[in-house]
């Protein structure tokens, strides 16, 4: 009897003290943060009751996210509601997924009561809410205070963003969160797909472990936000945050072995890639102490290889940037992206930038600009190989060059004595060059056509995946609108609830919710019409290699200018040339259309060059004809430009071999021999007028 009436005491004089901030609701207010406004206790020893918690001196708050790193201790919070508001009912959420312990106490004058225990080991489905996370349902009526002590443990790092409001205030705070989450979610699996596309067509290993990486970094994240445990296995808690820790230490391994394959650690930074073998030993450990049930261990070391991997990996960017690797620039800005994000979010735990939808989706959107930046890094590592292979074709032109050229001068010098036998050998011997060009000209165009029907096939396949899955995105938003406007539709019927209605329409202005829709509109158009584009150039390049057509087959000439005009588009463009089509109704024609469109490629070729190098550069004009003649016998294709135009002397050599007047590295020579020798083989012949 004594010990209740000491208690008793003990709890009222607790109350009157006010040493402990309150939470206040106001009307209108649907939810708060309210971090800054508890107390806590951290108990090491896991074992003081609520009587004894309250004999304690608790700490204020100063964050909206109190952050107490990774403990095994039990961390107490006290709250303290005062109602103002007509409402009653309220819910209390800690947007924490990976709580493995939550007890609640209700404490006044009378005594202490229990009035919730979860553990991990509670489904989903049995609480309030069926959501990752804490939620507590609390009745204050109105002008008057509750008071509650909280008992939080988890085997990660203890993070507890805390909010009181409405339930419909508290929902529909998490579902804008989850509009953040699936616009990331998109965005991962787009480049999931294309660059496991791309994987398959250039079987480069750094395009394999960055795909890898983007799932486990996907999964990470979804498991951070408590999505697995949602979706996935929504009666088991505990194997959740397993997971977590395991994936979380999967997609740092893999992130590390896609540094040392992208930049060739092995090979051109040998002491910074021992480092990066640490750091995957770091991972390894971390995972056989999550698997031996060590789990704030396994975290602890978790966070410390991580903080250590980034800032050792952001070194080897940096000395191979230096080193002149032109890809690393991408990879050094995309590192330096995440990071910013992870500190910036990171500051937000701890109060030093504000805790609002910004920095709480920070990390969200710096992972997703991140994964569009390595990819650029990738394709720009793809730029780099063509690059070096186009410069060692050229060394060896070279050198095959300066051969003939040392061949030519020994064979002169043999045969000066003899000059009928030397006029008949550097006859043969330019006989002999000019079939040898025309054959490696030929081996070349067939190697390009199998290049371009390739690379067409190969762009083909991703573009129909990523227009699936914009046509699937555009689907969803829009469900998501109908969503919202029906939620509209419905919540402005109810009088009830006018002025929260009110509230909500200043938000929606506040957000700018109709330029929000359009903008999303906006960026989807702009990925169809980028895949449209590429899908046409795909079609282009099959059509140029017409690699179906090695025997004579019918062919319609028009579609060859055609496919010729839109692959040589780039250059017409930057040079400001007008493309003009004169075309008349033709036949199609039995022909080797591969072939044609080389003679074609040739010429439009040589007008760009004669355009460029004019006082017409400026107001460049390209015509191209196609027609029968006045007996309906033959087919006249027809080319006319503006360019400097040829002297009698250049028109009666220019379909000499190796005769040429562009600048050295710019023409072989052999474009228009080859092109006459194709039209004679068709049965054709050229004509050529110029000033």
């Amino acid at each position: 009897m004594n010990y209740l009436w000491f208690k008793s005491l003990l709890v009222s004089f607790l109350l009157m003290s006010g040493l402990q901030a309150q939470v206040l609701i106001k009307n209108g207010e649907d939810y708060k943060n309210v971090g800054k406004d508890v107390s806590f206790y951290i108990d090491e020893t896991n074992e003081l009751t609520p009587e004894e918690l309250l004999k304690k001196e608790f700490e204020q708050s100063v964050n909206n996210a109190p952050n107490f790193s990774v403990t095994e201790a039990a961390v107490w919070i006290k709250l303290k509601v005062l109602n103002q508001s007509d409402e009653e009912d309220f819910i209390f959420q800690i947007a924490l997924p990976s709580l493995t312990f939550f007890e609640v106490y209700e404490y006044s004058e009378n005594g202490i009561e229990k009035i919730k225990s979860e553990d991990a080991g509670q489904r989903l489905k049995d609480r309030p809410i069926a959501e990752p996370g804490a939620f507590l349902q609390i009745s204050v009526p109105h002008n008057n205070q509750k008071n509650y002590l909280l008992k939080l443990k988890s085997s990660q790092n203890l993070v507890l963003p805390m909010k009181l409001g409405t339930q419909e205030g508290i929902t529909n705070s998490m579902f804008s969160k989850r509009i953040f989450t699936g616009v990331f979610a998109g965005v991962f699996a787009i480049m999931f797909l294309y660059n496991l596309f791309v994987y398959f067509t250039v079987r480069d290993k750094a395009y394999l472990y960055y795909v890898i990486y983007l799932l486990f970094m996907s999964f990470t994240q979804l498991s951070v936000q408590g999505l697995t445990f949602k979706y996935l296995w929504p009666n088991n808690l505990e194997f959740g945050n397993w997971f977590t820790l395991m994936i979380s230490n999967l997609g740092g391994a893999t992130a590390v072995l896609f540094i040392q394959q992208f930049l060739d650690s092995k090979h051109s930074i040998p002491k910074l890639h021992k480092f990066l073998n640490v750091i995957l030993l770091g991972f390894a450990v971390s995972i056989f102490l999550n698997f031996i049930g060590k789990a704030h261990m396994s975290f602890q070391i978790m966070q410390l290889t991580t903080m250590l991997g980034s800032v050792i990996g952001l070194s080897a960017g940096f000395v191979a940037w230096k080193d002149g690797y032109r890809s690393a620039i991408y990879f050094v800005v995309a590192w330096s992206v995440l990071l910013a994000g992870a500190v910036a979010f990171i500051l937000k735990d701890f109060g030093v930038l504000p805790y609002n939808a910004f920095t709480e989706n920070i990390f969200i959107g710096s992972s997703a600009l991140e994964i569009v930046l390595l990819s650029f890094a990738l394709g720009d590592k793809i730029n780099v190989y063509k690059q070096e292979a186009f410069e060692a074709v050229q060394e060896k032109e070279q050198l095959l060059q300066e051969q003939n050229i040392e061949l030519e001068k020994q064979v002169k010098s043999r045969t000066k004595e003899l000059d009928e036998k030397n006029v008949i050998l550097e006859k043969t011997l330019v006989d002999l060059k000019e079939a040898q060009a025309q054959l490696v000209q030929s081996e070349k165009m067939s190697s390009l056509g199998l290049l371009t029907a390739g690379i067409a096939h190969e762009i083909n396949n991703p573009m129909n995946y990523a227009r699936q899955s914009i046509t699937t995105i555009k689907r969803d938003v829009g469900d998501l609108k109908e969503l919202i406007d029906k939620f509209d539709e419905v919540f402005l019927k109810n009088k009830e609830v006018i002025a929260e209605a009110k509230e909500i329409e200043e938000l929606k202005e506040d957000i700018e919710l109709d330029y929000l829709n359009e903008e999303i509109e906006g960026a989807i158009d702009d990925v169809e019409d980028g895949i449209k584009r590429a899908v046409e150039i795909a079609g282009e390049l099959k059509s140029f290699s017409r690699l179906d057509q090695a025997n004579l087959k019918e062919a319609d000439l028009i579609v060859g200018l055609n496919s010729t005009v839109e692959l040589m588009k780039s250059d017409l463009q930057r040079h400001k040339i007008k493309v003009v089509k004169d075309y008349e109704e033709i036949p199609k024609i039995e022909c080797l259309a591969s072939k044609l469109n080389q003679v074609f490629m040739n010429i439009v070729n040589n007008g760009v060059y004669a355009i460029t190098h004019s006082d017409q550069k400026d107001e460049g004009k390209l015509i191209l004809g196609a027609k029968m003649d006045e007996l309906k016998e033959n087919i006249i294709i027809s080319f006319e430009d503006n360019g400097m135009g040829m002297t009698e002397e250049t028109k009666s050599k220019m379909f000499d071999p190796f005769f040429t007047k562009k600048d050295v590295g710019d023409g072989s020579g052999l474009g228009m021999s080859i092109s006459h020798g194709i039209i004679e083989e068709h049965e054709g012949k050229f004509e050529v007028e110029s000033e």
